[in-house]
């Protein structure tokens, strides 16, 4: 069977809020759903939602149409629709389900908007010089090499570069290529390999915190949504396991679950993980379960990790440009000095008339 390719987070949360608003309207489920095909911008998004109004219109419930079609929502969004459903609260759970989408969205955009530019500068020096050093440097090598003079070390480190990319580019450029397959295979298949990966994610000077804020905000987002729309904490941490793309956090979520069914509660499980669950998020969740509000807890956690995201990618930002631009003009700065000065040289030896 093939699995159904999963709406975008753009789709999902126009669907959710749009469903949301017609039902707050008045409008009943299989009208609304016919209402928001005809609204629908493009064929294959026509073709689902009439597909999803067929099953309902059949006497299916939303979330099993929506489960059963050829591209779906993820558990969590579908679980907090079957919750809405059975407990009558169906238009409150589909306006949760878009705002904290739409939040989840957001949170990936900064992060990806932090470091598009310092990649870009990055891209631009390296494919510069490399330019530079394959077919710009060669045209004046000769000219050097016939000169009776000593070259200094960085016109030599630069003819040297020159050679081997000229010569055996096409090897690094296989090598690297090799690389990139590989590690996109074992990110992919390789369980050992993803734990592995994530394991060192964790552990980047720059890369580490952001990751491990974002990782527990998502976490603290899912979980206390999960809570407030009416599961069982057993229930909502094997969705929120299920939803957590981070192999190791999914891991500890699971054994959180399984702690949780041996009578523990979940902050035992948390604060013999430090590394994972600092004390501030493990202070916090046992303050909520002593208050029967762990739900609002963990979203409040979440705002706060948000918060400190949003902090770090603009500390990002501030600390790896000038660094980036201080490494990149070094390296524009090699290139212009290995030509420039044996060309000093061969004019301080012209003879003057």
């Amino acid at each position: 069977m093939i699995k159904p390719r999963q709406l975008s987070t753009r789709e999902q949360i126009h669907f959710a809020r749009g469903l949301s608003f017609l039902i707050g309207a008045g409008v009943p489920l299989l009208e609304s759903l016919e209402l928001l095909a005809t609204q629908a911008t493009s064929r294959s998004s026509q073709r689902w939602l009439k597909q999803v109004t067929d099953q309902v219109a059949n006497g299916q419930s939303l979330h099993r149409s929506l489960t059963h079609s050829r591209r779906s929502f993820g558990p969590m969004s579908l679980n907090l629709i079957r919750v809405g459903e059975e407990s009558g609260l169906l238009r409150q759970n589909l306006t949760y389900l878009a705002t904290e989408l739409q939040k989840r969205q957001l949170l990936q955009r900064k992060i990806i908007s932090a470091l598009i530019y310092p990649a870009f500068i990055a891209f631009a020096t390296i494919a510069l010089v490399v330019a530079l050093t394959i077919f710009i440097f060669p045209k004046i090598t000769p000219i050097f090499r016939g000169l009776r003079l000593t070259l200094p070390w960085s016109t030599r480190l630069m003819m040297a570069v020159s050679q081997f990319l000229r010569q055996d580019g096409w090897w690094l450029l296989a090598g690297v290529i090799t690389l990139v397959l590989l590690f996109l295979v074992v990110r992919r298949y390789s369980p050992t390999g993803q734990r592995v990966l994530a394991w060192l994610n964790l552990r980047w000077p720059v890369a580490g915190p952001l990751t491990l804020n974002y990782q527990l905000a998502t976490l603290c987002r899912t979980l206390g949504l999960l809570l407030q729309s009416g599961l069982s904490l057993g229930d909502a941490l094997r969705l929120t396991a299920e939803t957590t793309p981070h192999p190791l956090y999914r891991t500890h979520v699971q054994a959180a679950s399984s702690s949780l069914w041996r009578g523990e509660k979940i902050s035992t499980y948390f604060v013999s993980q430090p590394r994972y669950f600092p004390p501030l998020l493990t202070n916090l969740v046992v303050i909520g379960e002593k208050t029967s509000a762990l739900a609002d807890t963990l979203l409040h956690l979440a705002e706060l990790y948000e918060q400190e995201i949003e902090q770090l990618t603009k500390n990002l930002s501030s600390v790896i440009e000038p660094v980036l631009m201080i490494v990149m003009g070094g390296l524009v700065s090699l290139v212009a000095i290995s030509v420039i000065t044996p060309i000093y040289e061969i004019t301080q030896n012209l003879p003057v008339h």
